[in-house]
């Protein structure tokens, strides 16, 4: 079945959630200037998003969307958000004060540390 939107793109989570879909999972990458960026692929048109920049990187691909976009858009539909797999105390941090509603990981001692 082709693809009717990018994967991991803004309109292809709004496609989803007018279609009935209730929640989604998405894939992150993170730039070599540290900002994550919904992508399931490592590679960016063959190179790997971890070597570019952020700006580079959206140069690449005008459907990539930085994580805490994602949130705030979903936050504006009224949508709760929760990030999963969070493993490390900063990182958990950030998420939180990105927005999310919740943070989901393996860690059980660290990940509490990350609302302190």
């Amino acid at each position: 079945m082709p693809l009717l939107r990018q994967e991991n793109s803004l309109a292809g989570f709004q496609d989803a959630f007018e279609a009935g879909l209730h929640g989604l999972e998405r894939d992150l990458q993170q730039t070599a200037d540290g900002v994550l960026v919904l992508s399931h692929d490592q590679l960016l048109r063959g190179e790997p998003i971890s070597s570019m920049t952020w700006s580079a990187a959206k140069r690449k691909a005008c459907w990539l969307v930085r994580l805490e976009e994602s949130i705030e858009r979903h936050h504006a539909a009224g949508r709760y958000v929760v990030t999963w797999l969070i493993n490390d105390r900063e990182l958990g941090r950030r998420h939180l004060e990105w927005g999310a509603d919740g943070i989901v990981g393996d860690e059980h001692v660290e990940l509490p540390r990350s609302r302190a």
